[in-house]
């Protein structure tokens, strides 16, 4: 389970504020517009309400993906501000398609888009975000030599235990190999000695007297 990152301590600036009020009210928008969608679509006919509810559907959607992007913005993380610009491009778009339709929908989406943009790339808060990016990036650094350091210092307590026990390993395998070499000498000696011990409970054999060829020819 990941830790929630804590929101910088760098100071927002009121610019940084009017943006995240202008999103805010975008967020409203939506969801006003989501509800009242949910309405019409019990009023209508079956395939009206069916768009209608889908509508509101995606409405919901989008409205909560602001809710995310405005505690990213309060927080001042890099990816809130590239999602943020993306949206208000999206409405001023939105904005310009239907400018033949009245003033109502030009006007609600171009206006607050605009003047989100322009808070938000304001000098203080272009300054402020960039001192809570770099903030972030700084705890993002001690964390991760945190961590480093922390596996080293698990590697190095575990070596020399690791090396102990392979020494120990290797000593009870030396003191097994004498143990077998002197068991196996021992058994070589006794062997030896029982076959002396057998020499010596034999009977000698008398000695045959050699015939002398001399004394053979002066009897005859």
């Amino acid at each position: 389970m990941t830790d929630r990152p804590a929101p910088t301590a760098v100071r927002r600036p009121w610019t940084l504020w009017a943006a995240l009020v202008m999103v805010a009210l975008e967020v409203a928008v939506l969801v006003v517009s989501a509800g009242f969608f949910v309405v019409l679509s019990r009023s209508g006919d079956t395939e009206v309400g069916s768009s209608l509810l889908s509508l509101a559907v995606m409405f919901g959607v989008l409205a909560l993906g602001l809710v995310a992007v405005i505690m990213g913005l309060y927080r001042m993380h890099r990816w809130a501000r590239p999602a943020t610009v993306a949206w208000q491009v999206l409405l001023i778009l939105f904005g310009l398609s239907v400018l033949g339709s009245g003033w109502l929908l030009p006007v609600g989406s171009i206006v607050p888009a605009v003047l989100c943009l322009a808070a938000l790339f304001a000098p203080p808060s272009l300054a402020a975000y960039g001192a809570a990016i770099a903030e972030h990036e700084a705890r993002a650094r001690a964390a991760q030599d945190a961590l480093a350091a922390g596996i080293t210092d698990d590697a190095g307590s575990a070596d020399p235990a690791d090396d102990a026990e392979s020494a120990g390993d290797a000593d009870d395998a030396v003191g097994a190999g004498r143990a077998d070499g002197a068991n196996g000498a021992g058994s070589a000696d006794g062997g030896r000695s029982s076959d002396r011990s057998g020499r010596a409970g034999r009977p000698e054999r008398p000695a045959r007297a050699k015939s002398n060829p001399a004394r053979s020819k002066k009897k005859r």
